[in-house]
């Protein structure tokens, strides 16, 4: 059986520049999709799978599928595996993440 842990952000959809950031101890990621039809969300659940570097099937938007406050489940790794490539790819700004941003689920 896979771990499975829940990591919630706040997408901005229609964005120029898309990527992750933290801010204000929140990972935020800006897509160029629109939210029109499911495209945003979409292109959520692909960025969020390159970043945790796990195949796009193994991520699943369990809420927020109508709303920017996303949660997505990520099988087969753990809450630690996640603060790992957090860390690895926001450096010292990881350090301001929210307690609530990643939790076992």
């Amino acid at each position: 059986m896979f771990d499975r842990t829940i990591v919630a952000l706040v997408v901005k959809p229609g964005s120029k520049q898309p990527g992750f950031t933290i801010e204000n101890g929140e990972i935020v990621l800006r897509v160029r999709e629109r939210a029109v039809d499911g495209a945003a969300n979409a292109a959520c659940l692909r960025a969020v799978a390159a970043l945790f570097a796990v195949a796009p099937s193994r991520v699943e938007l369990v809420r927020g599928h109508r709303g920017r406050r996303k949660r997505f489940a990520i099988e087969g790794l753990d809450a630690r595996a996640v603060r790992t490539c957090c860390d690895k790819a926001f450096g010292p700004a990881c350090g301001e993440m929210k307690e609530a941003v990643v939790m076992h689920g």
